[in-house]
Formats: structure tokens, sequence, C-alpha cells
């Protein structure tokens, strides 16, 4: 995509009174636990709410999913998904984002086969604490 002014101008439509504030919830993250009928926590998802920057609409970030060795293929990966996204509706949510490690080849397939997409057009971006303390430390602007 070639950004200009112009474009994101023209692009960007976010107005304060778009924002369902009271639609969402308060806290800064989300865990969803499932419990095996063995009565053994079986899995989890965190979750955060953000914002597309270009239309102001809520979203869902998926930080972790996470299923036991034990009691994979049970479903329960996606019964964590399907509570997370009923939770994002509720919210008017338009999307869920999360990452996956390129070799997971099992997690890409189920991702996939329950509507994911991996973008292509975009990177995965990090930095870790030392680049942070460096940042922090070479900051010219104001506290």
């Amino acid at each position: 995509m070639d950004v200009t002014e112009e474009r994101v101008a023209r692009t960007i439509h976010f107005e304060d009174e778009d924002l369902p504030l009271s639609l969402l919830p308060k806290r800064f993250a989300w865990c969803l636990l499932i419990v095996a009928p063995e009565g053994d926590v079986a899995g989890l998802a965190i979750f955060l709410y953000n914002y597309a920057a270009w239309s102001g609409e809520p979203g869902l970030y998926l930080e972790e999913l996470y299923v036991v060795p034990k009691y994979r293929s049970r479903g329960y990966a996606m019964q964590l998904i399907e509570a997370m996204a009923k939770e994002g509706q509720k919210a008017g949510c338009v999307k869920i984002e999360w990452v996956c490690l390129k070799r997971n080849a099992r997690a890409l397939a189920f991702y996939s086969k329950m509507g994911g997409q991996v973008r292509e057009d975009w990177a995965l971006l990090y930095v870790d604490e030392a680049g942070i303390q460096k940042l922090a430390a070479s900051s010219k602007g104001s506290q």
C-alpha cells in the first residue's frame, strides 16, 4: 500500500462518537479457562481488546492459546476461540488477530480451518528488554 498524507486522510473514518467505550470491558487482559471432565484445567486463552487504527472499530488480540498436550484433539482450542469470539461480539469487535510460528504446521492448519488468514503483507516486529532500555535512555522528548 502506498501511503501518502492524502490517502490517509481519505482512508481514516474515525470519530470520537464511534467509540463504543461503554461496551468494552475495563480490564486490560482476559483469560478463559477450559476444564476437562477429569477436573483438570485443559487449556486457556488470553486475549486483549484493541482498536483498528484506520477505522476506530474495536477488535481482539489473542495473546495466548494453549491446550495441555494430553487434552489436545478434543475440540478445546475451538471452544476457547468460540468463547472469546462471543465476548468480542458483545463488545462490537470486528476482528481477531494473533501470531503463530510459521513452523507450527498443525496450528496453522487448525487456524486456517476455522477461518484464520495469514497476512503476507505484514511483518511481526519486536524490541526486547535491552532494546526498550536503549530507546528509553535515548529519548529526547519530555517526560
